[in-house]
């Protein structure tokens, strides 16, 4: 996934949940990995405590993929992708059935059904649709 390209589509002042991270985080990692990342929490964690940082979430934002690599930015593209399906849903759920309808046959999807129906099948249609 291009990292720029749904961020435009991302709520206002949207940020990763810093809680949910940590803990889709740390069951992927190895025992090593673990128990270094770990430290890092700890050690900001004390810093934070000391005054010596400002926010032990900008911090851990900072160093954090430092120590676990490329899953950090996985688990904050899954939050994004997220986010921007709830954006989309939201804006789906705006529109009256007759726009749904309609987006659904500019996509080639079948017409019929609920509102609920028309969204979900919008939703997951591998093309983008526009909202």
């Amino acid at each position: 996934m291009d990292p720029a390209a749904p961020q435009s589509r991302l709520p206002a002042g949207w940020q990763p949940n810093l809680q949910r991270l940590l803990s889709d985080i740390v069951p992927m990692l190895s025992m090593e990995l673990r128990s270094t990342f770990r430290e890092l929490v700890k050690d900001l964690r004390a810093k934070r405590e000391a005054g010596e940082i400002h926010s032990l979430s900008g911090a851990l934002m900072g160093q954090a993929p430092q120590v676990v690599g490329d899953l950090w930015q996985q688990c904050i593209d899954r939050q994004r992708e997220e986010a921007v399906r709830q954006a989309a849903a939201a804006g789906l759920s705006a529109l009256s059935v007759p726009q749904l309808k309609e987006k659904c046959r500019a996509a080639g999807l079948p017409v019929g059904g609920t509102k609920p129906v028309l969204i979900r099948r919008l939703q997951t249609t591998t093309a983008p649709v526009a909202v």
